[in-house]
């Protein structure tokens, strides 16, 4: 584990797909956001998406692997080689690769997966819970009245709008930015003020709650279609709760993944109070104590390129996550659908957070992963990416 500072640079090429560009927005006094935007005005409708390359291209599935059909059971771990007519296909993988069983899974929707009998399902108070633990490594939870028809109109791709949380940047979303990019999607991720590329701005001011989510507003102002799904990862999740609440006639759907609740993180502690030379003497510590909690025993990658960021901008970010609660608890959203993600073992954002902001909601699913991290988006990035595919895919 690495437990010092290191200055790389963050190379996007090779990250993300050919037709990307870098752009810098000047926000206010000549503090610059720098964004990544993939597939410029590309127009591609969702019905030319092919399902089954959607789930070849989601699952990576090797088509020459052995396949078995399998009606589904009231036990859904119960993988026996049965001849059966249904068209969904399971591949037969050993008991430690149960995720590897989800991503095989042909369904339209998560709407047409929960509304299979592949998950052990249990009803209390109008919420449904779906165990698939022991198949697919998830568990999901969604209320009664969430099914809804789909409406017969030709539709264009909505346009995907990525928020990291505090230290990353948008080399956070490479995973999903090269797989919703090479679909069609038009993209735009940005990184946050003092993030990534962004103006590493010296003024503490720059990096409150409220000064960041106005940067946040302009660049989605400029790139907004007329339908758009937010994604955010983190305290990315609050701004995505703000844009919600400021453009809800713009944002269709948003995916928020180990976000919880929209309040402050907790790093109200002795760190925060002493001076700013000293949080830049232990820097290297926070850094390792980052690594060692957002991250999975077993993850290997090189997790550096998403997350350089200075100790000052780390600091004044982490201080500046305090504000007034502009959140209504009952109206998060308005007629929009939410899917929520979260880790089991996920060490900043409890998994109860997220369950009390689902019970707030009318549209939404809840979903765990099994053994998740807080840094499952990239951890995880197949089941994530299949998952946000499905929701995309959901009338």
């Amino acid at each position: 584990m690495i437990c010092c500072e290191t200055n790389i640079e963050i190379q996007p090429e090779g990250l993300f797909p050919q037709n990307f560009s870098q752009k810098s927005i000047c926000v206010k006094n000549e503090k610059e956001i720098n964004l990544v935007h993939l597939n410029e005005n590309r127009i591609v409708y969702e019905e030319d998406l092919s399902a089954e390359n959607l789930d070849l291209k989601a699952a990576n599935i090797d088509i020459s692997s052995e396949i078995i059909s399998q009606q589904p059971k009231s036990k859904p771990h119960n993988f026996e080689t049965d001849q059966l007519n249904d068209k969904i296909q399971i591949k037969k993988f050993p008991q430690s690769s149960k995720k590897n069983n989800f991503l095989s899974l042909n369904f339209s929707s998560i709407q047409s997966l929960v509304e299979s009998n592949f998950f052990e399902k249990k009803i209390d108070k109008n919420i449904n819970y779906l165990n698939g633990i022991d198949t697919f490594g998830l568990k999901i939870t969604y209320k009664n009245y969430l099914s809804t028809k789909a409406k017969q109109e030709k539709k264009i791709l909505p346009l995907l709008f990525f928020i990291h949380g505090v230290g990353g940047s948008s080399v956070t979303w490479k995973h999903q930015l090269k797989f919703f990019g090479d679909l069609g999607f038009e993209i735009i991720a940005l990184d946050l003020i003092g993030h990534g590329k962004s103006t590493k701005s010296k003024d503490k001011n720059d990096y409150t709650f409220g000064e960041i989510c106005t940067h946040v507003l302009k660049i989605f102002d400029i790139y907004a279609k007329n339908e758009n799904v937010i994604i955010a990862h983190s305290y990315g999740c609050s701004f995505a709760v703000y844009l919600s609440q400021e453009r809800y006639k713009l944002i269709k759907k948003l995916v928020l993944i180990s976000g919880g609740l929209p309040f402050p993180l907790n790093y109200q502690n002795f760190f925060l109070d002493a001076p700013l030379i000293f949080f830049k003497c232990i820097k290297p510590f926070v850094n390792c104590h980052f690594y060692c909690s957002a991250f999975g025993q077993n993850y290997q990658d090189n997790y550096l390129e998403a997350f350089k960021i200075s100790a000052e901008s780390l600091f004044y970010t982490m201080k500046g996550q305090y504000w007034h609660p502009i959140f209504k608890k009952d109206k998060y959203f308005k007629d929009q659908k939410v899917l929520l993600i979260e880790g089991e073992n996920d060490k900043f954002v409890p998994y109860k957070d997220a369950f009390e902001m689902f019970k707030g909601l009318d549209n939404s699913y809840l979903i765990q992963i099994e053994e998740g991290s807080h840094m499952i988006l990239l951890e995880e990035s197949d089941v994530i990416n299949k998952l946000i595919l499905l929701f995309l895919k959901d009338p």
